[in-house]
């Protein structure tokens, strides 16, 4: 994606960033000034400055924090500990009071003020303590004095804000809003709002059918040869011939915001078609069928994507609700013993259910996926199994 780099020199580089929808801290970037070279690492150690997607990140060396606040992961120790790292710091808040935000590889969370030249780390730490036969959780709230120094040679907020201020970054924006808003100071800089990003875009592909069904049997009375009528049982094929076909349509593709953004909900309208044809042989009977239908399908997912390296890779599975405005079912008989006779195999219905599981990879805007589908298709009396879908999909986000 387009963004920049500011190098030890302070010189500004505007270029391309391999960004990774990162929900941590990245401990490295990959940048390259034009699309034809190579991408360069860079590491806090490297760079000064770095932006890529409305995202601010600055490096420097600060304290990081290695106790994990997960209730799972806590220990009986009210020891803080802190490690000195040179880090990238995301940017929360820029000006005369400002605000950063670090998640470590291992997830922890920590939150940082700038005073002067330096950086200093809000602490917040949890630990268990034994209270009689139970386990209590305790709170270190150190923070909250931080931010009270912080902001006390400014017009005062109020004691309850830095009270019902939660170590988090929603309720720490929250402080941060009111100081600026009271103030009536300007922001340099402030991180942008993550909003539910919604893609739009065309599929097309290619589909292989297939259709296995029970013995389906028909009684009858037709006239023989001697112009007598007779009971007879008719069986049509067991197996039809694969059904090739194109498939395409349109999708809507909603990314969930903040920690959720790797969660997607996609919709598609698609055409579809199946035709399917097979014969079978009873005794002197030779029994031929056709059956074909043409649907739109309304295709309703959920979507996990993940990055790997320059590529995301996404799993989706759903469901299918489609409409059939086109259907055929025709079913021959042929025996020299009887008079030849035709006519429709089932009764159809306009209305079939389905589910649908697929996994593709992502390159910029373009999508390829393979997915498998069932439904149970469009016969009134479920004389014919579930109908089998596998399907190649190439995507273009517009």
């Amino acid at each position: 994606m387009p963004g920049y780099i500011i190098n030890q020199q302070k010189d500004t580089i505007k270029g391309l960033i391999n960004y990774l929808d990162w929900d941590k801290t990245p401990i490295k970037i990959n940048f390259k000034s034009k699309l034809t070279e190579k991408d360069i690492n860079y590491t806090p150690k490297d760079i000064v400055e770095f932006s890529v997607n409305h995202q601010k990140f600055i490096s420097t060396s600060a304290k990081t924090l290695s106790n994990s606040n997960k209730t799972n992961q806590l220990s009986y120790s009210p020891k803080i500990k802190l490690t000195e790292n040179h880090v990238f710091l995301q940017t929360i808040y820029g000006g005369v009071k400002s605000l950063y935000q670090y998640i470590s590889p291992t997830g922890i969370e920590s939150f940082y003020i700038k005073k002067d030249n330096t950086y200093e780390i809000l602490i917040y730490n949890k630990y268990l303590k034994k209270q009689k036969s139970t386990n209590i959780t305790v709170e270190q709230n150190f923070y909250i004095e931080q931010l009270k120094n912080y902001f006390k040679n400014s017009i005062p907020l109020k004691e309850s804000d830095f009270k019902n201020t939660k170590y988090n970054l929603s309720s720490l924006s929250h402080l941060f809003e009111k100081f600026y808003k009271i103030n009536l100071t300007k922001t340099s800089y402030k991180k942008a709002k993550e909003k539910i990003d919604i893609e739009f875009g065309l599929t097309i592909g290619a589909s292989i059918g297939i259709l296995n069904t029970d013995d389906v049997t028909f009684s009858r009375i037709l006239l023989n040869s001697e112009n007598e009528y007779e009971y007879y049982l008719i069986t049509f094929p067991t197996n039809y011939n694969k059904s090739y076909d194109f498939t395409g349509g349109f999708f809507l593709n909603v990314t969930l915001p903040k920690k959720l953004r790797r969660w997607s909900i996609n919709n598609e309208v698609f055409y579809t078609n199946l035709k399917f044809s097979g014969t079978s042989k009873i005794a002197t009977s030779q029994n031929y069928s056709e059956i074909a239908y043409s649907s739109i399908r309304l295709n309703n997912m959920a979507r996990y994507t993940f990055p790997l390296k320059k590529l995301f890779i996404f799993i989706n599975a759903g469901i299918i609700n489609g409409f059939a405005y086109k259907e055929a079912n025709y079913g021959k008989i042929q025996d020299p013993i009887i008079i030849n006779d035709e006519g429709k195999i089932y009764e159809a219905r306009k209305y079939e259910q389905g589910l649908l599981a697929g996994v593709g990879l992502k390159y910029k805007k373009t999508l390829f996926e393979i997915r498998y589908d069932v439904s149970n298709g469009i016969s009134n009396y479920g004389l014919i199994t579930k109908p089998k879908r596998i399907s190649f999909l190439l995507s273009y986000t517009l």
